[in-house]
């Protein structure tokens, strides 16, 4: 899922929190930069949403304020927790224990 935040002013603006600093007219894939849960938690990033400052593209257009604030959520609520390969379950739930698979649990397997 992409996450293209766009920086439309003619203005360098800075995402505190991330640490992140668009140059005027720069646009960037967060995904790419920064885990799904550092861009649901920035609070500097919704705020630059919220007032217009900053445009979120889902990689398919530029989405309305409401649109953005969904899309941010959405991109950690619906992180895929199942792959365990990958690492999500123990990023998700902190340990393979608390996965509860068919009414069991991790450590049965």
């Amino acid at each position: 899922m992409n996450v293209i935040i766009k920086n439309t002013t003619s203005s360098e603006v800075e995402i505190e929190d991330l640490g992140l600093v668009l140059e005027p007219l720069e646009q960037v894939d967060l995904v790419s930069l920064f885990t799904r849960y550092e861009i649901m938690g920035s609070t500097d990033l919704e705020t630059l949403v919220q007032n217009g400052t900053l445009v979120v593209n889902d990689g398919i257009r530029d989405l309305t304020v409401q649109e953005a604030l969904d899309h941010l959520r959405f991109v950690t609520e619906h992180e895929n927790v199942f792959n365990i390969d990958g690492g999500r379950a123990a990023e998700n739930y902190g340990s393979l224990e608390s996965l509860s698979i068919d009414g069991g649990d991790a450590s049965s397997f």
